[in-house]
């Protein structure tokens, strides 16, 4: 299952490929941005993991939507780490728990007639760090209407980085902790 997705509005779609080649994921991947400026969103940039299958069939589909101020900036960003991006799996980890009780339930075994009803949900639902809008009525704003909507709910993290390590209290042996590993997975 392949999840895109506009990370600002979090406007998304999530494709049942039959195989993991380029021409499954290019296919996937133009449907979505077919989506996407149909509802008047031109994309600016895509980001994917560092998969080989994401190879420059899709770096080429970004290519039509580069603009003079772009210059010779890269449309196609890659992690650079090759680790998972984490606002991408936390979209597919969504898909993934609403999918689930199907799959136990054995109501349904065809994740494709699943997944369109999943983003349509997901589509419509709420979002309260964007003013309690669902994603279609975020792609609807106007400029303007956006660039206010981003003064008022601001998506900066307060109490995260150094700063905020500075404050935690120091820890001694036989302090109860909780093992957190560097991974998203």
């Amino acid at each position: 299952i392949l999840v895109c997705m506009d990370i600002w509005s979090r406007f998304s779609r999530a494709y049942a490929l039959e195989k993991k080649t380029a021409s499954y994921y290019t296919k996937a991947v133009t449907s979505f941005l077919q989506d996407v400026t149909s509802l008047g969103i031109m994309p600016r940039r895509l980001l994917t993991d560092k998969g080989s299958e994401f190879g420059k069939e899709i770096t080429q589909l970004m290519e039509k939507f580069r603009l003079p101020r772009d210059k010779d900036k890269p449309m196609h960003l890659k992690s650079f780490t090759g680790t998972p991006v984490q606002v991408i799996e936390n979209m597919d980890a969504q898909y993934q728990r609403r999918m689930e009780i199907f799959r136990i339930a054995d109501l349904q075994d065809d994740p494709a007639d699943l997944l369109w009803d999943i983003s349509e949900q997901l589509n419509n639902q709420k979002r309260p760090r964007r003013g309690n809008l669902s994603p279609y009525q975020l792609l609807k704003r106007d400029t303007t209407q956006r660039n206010k909507l981003n003064r008022e709910y601001d998506d900066s993290y307060f109490g995260v980085g150094v700063a905020a390590q500075k404050q935690l209290p120091v820890l001694k042996a036989g302090d109860h902790v909780r093992k957190l590993e560097m991974t998203y997975k």
